[in-house]
Order: structure tokens, then C-alpha cells, then sequence
């Protein structure tokens, strides 16, 4: 490893990272201008730093380091082992490269939000997902990789894609606690957790409480199998959703008694297992294309079915009024478009919240 090598790595991070930073700054300052400016930065966070963060690790593929360290480390490029150190080492300078580029986003969601959200909270919180989704992906695909070339039969690597994906599910609530900033509840926030989950009959294992921060996020899921249910609360959602935490209580409990997360779950595995016996030529990648075009607006509309059988749930045990009234305050607090979503509502597995209002005051009046 020569210091030409090193020079040249950290310069093209340096320039991409400030690419990245010039042109989500540019895409946010639009995007804040949009009739649902908070709808054009979740699409553009998702969007745009995943294909920002694979394109650098290719670009930091070409150089020199990579394969210098794996030669300095290990005395060779070649194998298992030397494969996932260079990758993981460009892969590192990517995300540095989208880590930066998401800071670009942090003036306009200052702005939509009207929140106090510094550079410092946004990069920590950034690069801590960035790095532990960039180190799952990559030996991941590594591993993936090296079974297709090692001539491993399909069976195998199906059984692998499902054993893995069913495996990344069960522990999906403590892979969780590394990626994010998560404490325990305090005493207090237990016995009140505790006793929410019991009034709306809501089954969990576990609770952690997500620190926010700068975000300022109302929010509560819960992750993981009937192995292990943790519910997750944000201290956003403690602070300023007091009146409601009983109705979206009953709502998170609602959602788990339909199959939604489990069908798109199952969905999505099914769509890697076809999409690997391209791999092995049993299909052709313009059958799997096709397959994806004509197979996933069904999937996102049977998931948007059973989100509203959830609110319909939902209003069961809190009925209309109450129900209405915690999605209000949501779209209020969080400065959320009450549309109907338009055509862009069929490319996803959410439905407006504008849409669920409408529909539950309509049932309302039409009981």
C-alpha cells in the first residue's frame, strides 16, 4: 500500500461526497416546494441515497485501496475472505459518500418539519444505519455471490434466501438496537407502556424507547416474529401524543391481527428466490421483470386492503371519532398532506392518511 493509493481513494470519496451533498441539497430545496413537500423527502431519502450509496461503492471498487489493504492484510485478493474485505472497504467510503450526501437534506427538512435539527444528530444518526445496513448488504451479497459461482445448486440457494430472510426477522428486533439510538423505558414509562398494551390488548415481549432527537418523530411499531415481539416508542411520541397513545395503541394491536407485514414479507422473499434462479439461467431476467411489473401493484394494493381492515378494527374498540381525531393530530404535529395521495398511492403499500380520514368519516355517516 503506497501513499498514492490511499491519496487517490480519499480524494474521489471527497468529491463524490460532495456531489452528493450539492445535489440533495438541490433535490431538497425543490422537493419543500411540492404540494407534499414531507411525502418528496421520504421518497428522495429512500430513492436517492440507496442508488447513491451502490453507485460509490462501485466508483471506489476501481481504485487502487481496496485491493491494497486486502494485500497489506491479508497477502492476497483472491478468495472469500479478501473478496469482503475490499468490498466492505469501498463499500465504508460510501458511506461516508451518503452520509454526507444526506446532510444536504437537513435545511429542508428543518424547513417542512419546523423542527431544530443540527448537522451533527442528522450525520451521527446517518452513518450509524448507513454503516450497519452497508456491512448486512455486503456480506450478504458476498456470501450470495460466492455460492452462484461456487455451482451450489438452486435448492441451496433458495433454502439459503428463506433459512436467511426468516432468520433476519426473528432477530430483526435486537439487530435494531445496534442501528439505532435505543434505551430501555424508565420505570414510569414501563408501568405506562404496560398498561396501554394491556387496556388495548396489544401482545409484546419487550419495549424500547427510540431516541428522536433533533426529529422530532411521533412514532410507534413493533418489530419482530411471534418468537419475540418488541415494541418500539419514540420520546416524541411520550412528549406530544399523550391523549392519543391509547387510540394508535389500538391500532398498532389492530395491524397485528391482519397479516399485512407477514404478506409483504412473503412477498418480497418470493421475489428474491425467482429473481435467483436468474442466476442459474432457469429464467430469463425478462421473465423476472415482467413478473415484478405485473405482480407488485397486486401486492401494494392487497397491503393497502389490509391497512384499512386495520382501521376498520381499530374503530371497533375506539370507534370513528377517537380514531379520527389521533390522525388528525398526527397530520397537524407532523405537518403531514391530507390528500386522497393520487395516482402516486398505487406504488405504494401506505394509504394517504387524507384517504383513511375521508373513509372513516364516510362510514360514520353512513352508519
Amino acid at each position: 500500500m503506497n501513499f498514492a493509493d490511499i491519496a487517490v481513494f480519499v480524494i474521489v470519496v471527497l468529491f463524490l461526497s460532495g456531489c452528493a451533498a450539492i445535489g440533495f441539497w438541490l433535490v431538497g430545496a425543490v422537493a419543500k416546494r411540492l404540494p407534499n413537500p414531507l411525502g418528496a423527502l421520504g421518497v428522495v431519502t429512500y430513492v436517492g441515497l440507496i442508488p447513491t450509496g451502490l453507485i460509490s461503492t462501485f466508483v471506489l471498487l476501481v481504485t487502487d485501496f481496496p485491493a491494497a489493504v486486502s494485500t497489506a492484510a491479508l497477502g492476497t485478493t483472491s478468495g472469500l475472505a479478501a473478496t469482503l474485505l475490499i468490498r466492505l472497504t469501498a463499500a465504508f467510503g460510501a458511506v461516508v459518500v451518503v452520509t454526507t450526501g444526506s446532510l444536504g437534506l437537513v435545511p429542508a427538512v428543518r424547513d417542512v418539519r419546523d423542527v431544530e435539527m443540527g448537522f451533527r444528530d442528522a450525520g451521527r444518526r446517518m452513518g450509524r444505519y448507513a454503516t450497519f445496513v452497508t456491512v448486512f448488504a455486503v456480506v450478504l451479497f458476498t456470501l450470495l455471490n460466492t455460492l452462484v459461482a461456487n455451482s451450489i445448486s438452486p435448492l441451496t440457494v433458495v433454502v439459503g434466501i428463506v433459512v436467511s430472510a426468516f432468520g433476519l426477522w426473528v432477530v430483526s428486533p435486537f439487530l435494531e438496537l445496534v442501528s439505532k439510538d435505543m434505551r430501555p423505558p424508565t420505570e414510569t414509562e414501563r408501568e405506562r407502556l404496560e398498561s396501554l398494551c394491556i387496556d388495548a390488548n396489544l401482545d409484546v415481549d419487550s419495549f424500547r424507547v427510540y431516541d428522536d432527537g433533533d426529529a422530532r418523530v411521533a412514532a410507534r411499531y413493533v418489530r419482530g416474529s411471534t418468537f419475540h415481539r418488541r415494541l418500539v416508542v419514540t420520546q416524541t411520541f411520550f412528549d406530544a401524543f399523550d391523549e392519543h397513545q391509547y387510540s394508535f395503541f389500538v391500532l398498532t394491536a389492530s395491524r397485528l391481527r391482519v397479516p399485512r407485514l407477514e404478506f409483504l414479507f412473503g412477498y418480497l422473499v418470493g421475489l428474491l428466490v425467482f429473481a435467483a434462479l436468474a442466476l442459474f439461467d432457469l429464467v430469463s431476467l425478462g421473465v423476472v421483470l415482467v413478473v415484478v411489473l405485473v405482480s407488485a401493484p397486486v401486492a401494494l394494493a392487497v397491503a393497502r386492503r389490509l391497512l384499512l381492515r386495520a382501521d376498520d378494527k381499530a374503530v371497533e374498540r375506539v370507534g370513528v371519532a377517537m380514531l379520527v381525531d389521533a390522525l388528525e393530530h398526527t397530520v397537524e404535529f407532523h405537518g403531514l398532506d391530507e390528500s386522497k395521495g393520487g395516482i402516486r398511492t398505487l406504488f405504494s403499500p401506505q394509504v394517504p392518511v387524507g384517504r383513511r380520514i375521508e373513509r372513516l368519516r364516510r362510514q360514520a355517516n353512513e352508519a
